[in-house]
């Protein structure tokens, strides 16, 4: 699989995964394991959520050439949810900044419609707070 997990007595979750979709899948339901009983089932949906769309995003859009990609992602219970930490090797984000939060316009006939742009303005809609930086050609949400 590539991956190392360290999983700590606190409940603390670190993961050094490939950037694949197939470690994306095998890491979710690691995540899944993991945090069953230890977070409500509400939080626990939202957290395999958050995450197939950020780490599916660090697959497609900042790794989608490289077969050297790599992610971290290391998640810390705190008083009111959980953080969530995810690095990648990746190309930067558009402009160095987190994309716009705005759905995609569907005002339009059913052909037309977008396949994506969806998972962005999901991942904020759910998350209490989103910080983005560049640091020595490392990706950090």
């Amino acid at each position: 699989m590539g991956e190392t997990l360290d999983l700590v007595d606190d409940n603390r979750f670190t993961l050094t995964l490939r950037s694949t979709s197939e470690a994306v899948r095998q890491t979710l339901s690691l995540i899944t394991t993991h945090f069953a009983g230890l977070v409500s089932e509400t939080e626990l949906a939202t957290l395999e959520l958050v995450l197939a769309e950020t780490l599916n995003n660090v697959v497609e859009h900042a790794t989608p050439e490289r077969e050297q990609g790599q992610a971290s992602l290391h998640i810390m219970p705190q008083r009111g949810g959980l953080a969530c930490t995810v690095r990648d090797n990746g190309l930067p984000m558009p402009d160095g900044q987190l994309p716009p939060k705005r759905l995609p316009r569907v005002d339009t006939i059913i052909q037309d419609l977008p396949e994506g742009g969806f998972g962005w303005p999901l991942i904020c809609m759910l998350v209490q707070e989103l910080d983005y930086r560049r640091e020595g050609g490392v990706n950090i949400l």
